[in-house]
């Protein structure tokens, strides 16, 4: 199957300047879409975590929360919300391993370390739900651009 590749857009600014006239209550509706999305995320990747209680200090699945809502600049500007595994190095550390796995070793014989396989959560619960929350995105865009249409003519 072949797929289309768009360089050019004819009407993106048309586009985009109607997405920036949008009134108060469609943007408020993208935005609970976004935050319902980040939300549902963020609850499966908590529940695909590892977790051992008898391991000392911060563990990841506690770590695991969404940011607030950002303006993204540049060429492909937007509005995002981050879901981020770890709040200090420590904690971003050990997300990343778990996330990929860890070879036996270590610095020194003390800090010897015997290993693990992936234990995926991160990317795994982005997977299961992208679908589901893209499209209540979608329907959030697409009702808001009905709207402001719909209020012009």
């Amino acid at each position: 199957m072949a797929r289309l590749r768009v360089t050019r857009i004819e009407g993106i600014e048309t586009v985009r300047s109607m997405f920036k006239t949008l009134p108060p209550r469609a943007i408020g509706r993208i935005t609970h879409a976004l935050n319902l999305g980040a939300d549902e995320i963020v609850s499966v990747q908590k529940q695909l975590a590892p977790y051992d209680e008898n391991s000392p200090g911060p563990h990841v699945r506690d770590t695991i929360h969404k940011t607030d809502i950002r303006e993204k600049k540049g060429k492909f500007g937007g509005v995002v919300i981050f879901v981020v595994a770890g709040d200090s190095k420590q904690t971003a550390d050990a997300a990343w391993r778990s996330e990929y796995g860890r070879e036996p070793g270590g610095k020194s014989p003390n800090e010897w370390h015997p290993g693990h396989d992936p234990q995926a959560f991160f990317f795994a619960g982005y997977h299961f739900v992208r679908r589901r929350v893209r499209a209540r995105v979608a329907r959030a865009f697409s009702e808001a651009a009905k709207a402001s249409v719909r209020s012009r003519g």
